[in-house]
């Protein structure tokens, strides 16, 4: 099956998109290029308990210049609340909409329901009980038998069933009929002799453990098995990676759109000092250079976060033309899995938490139990034994032709067959092969898990400790562009030239920008540690449950979705 691949969310900084900003231009806002947006709304001040997010809608990211408004925001929806129009995307609602929506997840689930109809269709064509209703009729003619022509019927309905390891349980009742003529009649013989009545049979025949049928069988059952286990691992792990990919769009997006919105902001107070006329005129040049720097700029970062504002809305199956609202939490928000990455108790609980909500460890641990299963099968398949019984009850129609009439008849038997070793020696290696498989697939799912916990961890502590730096340098870019404006604008007896004016704008934009870069590492960061420990499945209700057979099915409780 063809696969959009995604780019891992591990990703620390914006890849180059064809068609979209290049990578060095950021690079070289970072630097400290000036300029800045409208102020639509404030930067939350540090450990404001009110403000729990801001939500900005765009009617449509195709536009120009789709406008960006602030709205009251709410706490995370339920499930359901989150498939209804406007679609609200956060966090949980992106993971949910992933689930429900995306078709690639669709397409993906598809095919794993696929193969487990597969396997049931298998399982239920080896394992059948069926009722059924047979007539036969015969045409006959015994020259050494008086020259006899006949002809003879019956009619009977019986059950069969058949189980998956072989065995064979009939019954059948009915009636039948016969007529014969004889051509050779002696004295006080009918040249007629007719008759009928009832008859029943009963026969079971059972394959032992080492019968080639129950290992054709076994084995034919482990291909289907096999499948419809690679479809469930693939479709658990295709819908982590769009889940990750469409979270990973989302801090994109809120990258670009805080360098959009911060860059507008520089835009407008260039705008307001070529506006003021205490700017000396022999300024207007140099501001209005870097004025149409900043607008410039503003069209790139406008242009990338509408790109990756359609890649999250593709991914996640809605249209551009839908209603929905992009919801930003603050930019100086922690990381939801801050107090367990300080610890290595809480580490230790995210890899605990893993475990527990990854449902490819059951399936793996599932795979390793059939696995050794067949393989005890195996061991004990030296010998093909098959052993059967078959009674009847007779009553033929014509007594003279057929003297069995009113009797019965009781057939048992066995067969003894020695297996070739050589196809045992195979089904041995391969078996064990299997067990070291999956045992090696989770020995390295375990590994991938644990490096990226610590990894992420290391990574959020990190940026924990710069956040303070970052908003401490913001408030004194903040405080010495307000001098340098005053002092500019007032003509002091120390006033500021243009171009100090101009540093300070740009340093005070620069330090803005790298607030919106911290948190944009710390949202990928939460990203792959949602998908590492489990929480994308946990989130959804996606579980591996027995299905009452003895076998996993894979379920999920997100809205009674299956």
């Amino acid at each position: 099956m063809d696969r959009t691949e995604y780019p891992s969310s591990s990703t620390r900084r914006p890849r180059r998109w064809f068609g979209y900003v290049p990578f060095e231009l950021v690079l070289f806002a970072l630097a400290g290029c000036a300029a800045l947006e409208r102020d639509v709304s404030p930067l939350p001040e540090p450990g404001d308990s009110e403000t729990y997010t801001r939500i900005w809608q765009v009617s449509n990211p195709t536009g120009p210049e789709s406008p960006v408004t602030s709205q009251p925001a709410t706490r995370p929806a339920e499930p359901a609340a989150a498939l209804t129009k406007p679609y609200r995307l956060n966090v949980e609602n992106i993971i949910h909409l992933t689930f429900q929506m995306a078709p690639a997840v669709a397409a993906n689930r598809e095919a794993m329901l696929a193969a487990q109809y597969g396997l049931e269709e298998f399982r239920t064509n080896l394992s059948r009980f069926e009722p059924y209703v047979r007539g036969d009729g015969i045409i006959s003619r015994f020259p050494k038998r008086r020259d006899s022509r006949g002809l003879s019927g019956e009619t009977v309905a019986g059950l069969e069933k058949e189980t998956f390891d072989g065995a064979i349980l009939r019954v059948e009742g009915g009636g039948s009929a016969s007529r014969i003529k004889y051509g050779e009649v002696g004295e006080d013989q009918s040249e007629i002799d007719s008759g009928g009545g009832g008859t029943v049979r009963g026969r079971v025949e059972v394959p032992f453990v080492g019968s080639r049928k129950r290992q054709s069988r076994n084995i034919s059952a482990a291909y289907q098995e096999s499948n419809a286990r690679a479809e469930m691992i693939s479709y658990l792990e295709n819908y982590a990676s769009y889940t990750s990919a469409a979270l990973t769009y989302y801090q994109y997006a809120l990258y670009y759109l805080g360098y959009l919105r911060a860059h507008e902001r520089q835009r407008d107070m260039l705008q307001e000092l070529l506006d003021d006329p205490r700017t000396r005129e022999q300024d207007h040049q140099r501001i209005q250079s870097t004025l149409l720097t900043t607008e410039a700029l503003n069209r790139q970062y406008r242009t990338t976060y509408d790109s990756y504002l359609l890649m999250l809305l593709e991914v996640i199956g809605i249209g551009p033309d839908d209603a929905y609202m992009l919801e930003e939490p603050p930019a100086d928000a922690a990381s939801r899995y801050m107090e367990q990455a300080r610890t290595p108790e809480g580490r230790r609980q995210l890899l605990s938490d893993a475990y527990d909500n990854t449902p490819k460890f059951r399936v793996l641990t599932d795979a390793i139990r059939d696995a050794e299963l067949k393989r005890s099968l195996v061991l004990r398949a030296k010998y093909d034994v098959t052993a059967y019984t078959q009674g009847t009850r007779f009553a033929f129609g014509s007594k003279t032709f057929d003297d069995r009439v009113g009797g019965w008849e009781l057939t048992a038997g066995a067969s003894l067959r020695i297996n070739d070793p050589r196809v045992l020696n195979a089904s041995l290696d391969k078996a064990a092969a299997e067990i070291r498989q999956y045992q090696n697939e989770i020995e390295a799912l375990r590994l991938q898990i644990q490096n990226q916990i610590d990894t992420q961890s290391a990574i959020l502590v990190s940026y924990e400790k710069s956040m303070g730096r970052v908003l401490e340098n913001i408030e004194t870019t903040r405080a010495v562009l307000a001098e340098r404006w005053s002092d500019y604008l007032e003509r002091g007896p120390h006033a500021w030239s243009i171009d100090n004016l101009l540093i300070a704008m740009g340093r005070a934009t620069t330090a803005e920008c790298q607030l919106f870069s911290v948190a944009y590492n710390v949202g990928l960061s939460d990203a792959v540690l949602m998908s590492t420990t489990g929480f994308v499945y946990k989130l959804v209700g996606l579980e591996i449950v027995n299905d009452g057979n003895g076998r996993a099915e894979l379920i999920a409780n997100d809205d009674n979705h299956q």
